[in-house]
């Protein structure tokens, strides 16, 4: 992608105004900057949100009073000697497709031209100075014919105030742009002012260009003798002037290049972080497992030494394999205490005596085994408020 170098010249109304701030005067410019979605007198087009993004771009530059404005284009670059007046304003683009500007003029020597020739009721011409790429021949909605269209990337560099025509260069090619004049004007002036590149060229004139056109074979030959005579021109102006012609280009190409290889390179890394700690964590958490589990053992066998006889009934001890952490092993043991004292009381208390009465049956007998479970029954039954089982009950319950 050839980066070029564009300048657009528009001749508008420029507003000026004389102020004074705590005894200090200052003259304001206002007026128009550029336009957009719409051809321009280069028939050149700036997309609004190609022209938007390289304006909010320029705004930091323009807070801090880092965007000079010209009068006449300087070289490209432009020095501080060049400065006739500071931005101080740059608007998005408005409703009427126009971006508006706003200045403060300097009292340099530029400064001081700028405003003697607008106190005089002069017009300047306001130039924007910018770099980027272009899409050539391209048809624009609601326009007939075909346009230079500015591509994405463009960057504003700052307007300056100019009448002369605009000279946009690019490595391969020269524009040669005016508003005023024709072409052979162009050439003319340049050749004026550097005698030098021009000594070997012949320039012609309109006539005698129709003279040369009609006494070649065809249009074809005419249009090679014209190519040839541009590119030797161009040739000799490199050599007198060759800082006229440098221009950064960057290929597009060794840029998504870069930038794909330094995002591949935070990829992997970031990966490798992210595995590490993964794998991190996994060990913490294993580590934490074990030591809850360790916790929950140790409480289970501190409370098997504190209260053997809760740890000889085989379905309360089962509860605690559902536990996890030991906080969970005293709420279950506490929550069951109550069954194990039931039980005991049960256990230990005193039987009625045997009756002679023959009318009533005597109690059945139960073995150690079923006394056990009976005892057991009976410890949750009163837990749950419930009234105690008899003997004839549990053993009707285990038929």
């Amino acid at each position: 992608m050839i980066m070029k170098k564009f300048l657009e010249t528009m001749y508008e109304v420029t507003n000026f105004k004389e102020t004074e701030v705590g005894g200090v005067k200052k003259w304001i410019m206002s007026g128009k900057a550029a336009l957009a979605d719409k051809p321009n007198g280069n028939n050149r087009i700036y997309p609004k949100k190609v022209l938007d993004t390289a304006i909010t771009a320029l705004q930091s530059r323009i807070e801090k009073g880092a965007v000079k404005m010209s009068l006449d284009h300087p070289d490209w670059m432009g020095k501080n000697a060049d400065c006739a007046a500071i931005m101080t304003k740059l608007t998005p683009v408005q409703d009427d497709g126009y971006s508006y500007y706003e200045a403060q003029i300097v009292d340099t020597t530029k400064g001081k031209d700028l405003k003697a020739i607008l106190n005089g009721g002069g017009t300047v011409g306001v130039s924007t100075r910018g770099r980027g790429a272009s899409a050539c021949d391209q048809e624009w909605p609601g326009f007939p014919g075909k346009f230079e269209v500015i591509s994405e990337g463009f960057k504003l560099d700052t307007v300056d105030f100019a009448d002369n025509p605009s000279v946009g260069e690019t490595e391969d090619d020269v524009h040669l742009e005016n508003k005023k004049g024709d072409i052979m004007k162009t050439l003319e002036e340049l050749r004026k002012e550097f005698p030098e590149a021009f000594k070997d060229v012949v320039i012609v004139s309109v006539v005698e260009h129709k003279t040369l056109t009609d006494s070649l074979a065809s249009e074809k030959a005419a249009k090679i003798t014209i190519d040839e005579t541009l590119k030797k021109l161009i040739e000799s102006m490199k050599a007198v002037v060759p800082t006229m012609f440098v221009t950064n280009t960057i290929s597009e190409t060794e840029v998504t290049k870069a930038k794909d290889s330094e995002i591949l390179k935070i990829t992997e890394s970031l990966n490798t972080v992210t595995k590490q700690l993964t794998d991190s964590k996994a060990i913490i958490d294993t580590f934490e497992s074990q030591k809850v589990k360790l916790a929950r053992d140790n409480q289970i066998d501190k409370l098997k030494a504190e209260n053997p006889d809760y740890f000889k009934m085989e379905p309360l001890v089962k509860k605690f394999e559902s536990c996890i952490t030991s906080d969970e092993v005293i709420a279950v043991f506490n929550a069951n205490l109550e069954i194990v004292k039931a039980v005991k009381e049960s256990s230990g208390a005193v039987q009625p005596p045997k009756t002679n009465n023959p009318k009533e049956p005597e109690a059945k007998k139960l073995n150690d085994s079923q006394m056990k479970e009976f005892n057991f029954l009976n410890g949750q039954r009163k837990s749950s408020g419930q009234c105690a089982m008899t003997t004839e009950q549990y053993l009707e319950l285990k038929k």
